[in-house]
């Protein structure tokens, strides 16, 4: 997997410095320093909400596999290049879905719901 890139741009001095000073200080690039610091907020944020979850007797979520999901997003979109653009017009979607042709009106045992336009009596 290709690293993904970012420009983050301190409004804070006084930050990027607490940055720069203790990636010098661990002898590691700034980077690090961000990346470790947002790791550690977002695995206080899922603990946090495990904790919350098991108080209020709720099971946790499971995690998400981001590598399956993309797998699965790269078939689904093979697919759609494969089989081509669908219908457009699913008005009728008996027919797309069967081919099938015939509406209620021709089958017996199934009322009909306003076949015919009728004016309201006007008072």
């Amino acid at each position: 997997m290709m690293p993904s890139r970012m420009t983050v741009v301190f409004d804070d001095p006084n930050l990027y410095r607490q940055v720069k000073i203790r990636a010098a200080e661990e002898g590691i690039p700034a980077k690090a320093v961000v990346e470790h610091a947002l790791k550690e907020l977002f695995e206080r944020e899922q603990r946090l909400q495990n904790d919350i979850s098991t108080m209020l007797g709720r099971t946790t979520a499971k995690p998400v596999d981001w590598e399956a999901w993309e797998a699965w997003q790269a078939e689904v979109d093979r697919l759609d290049r494969e089989l081509g653009p669908g219908p457009t017009d699913l008005s009728n979607v008996k027919k797309h879905l069967y081919g099938e042709e015939s509406t209620y009106a021709d089958r017996p045992g199934y009322a009909q719901v306003a076949e015919e336009r009728a004016e309201f009596d006007r008072q």
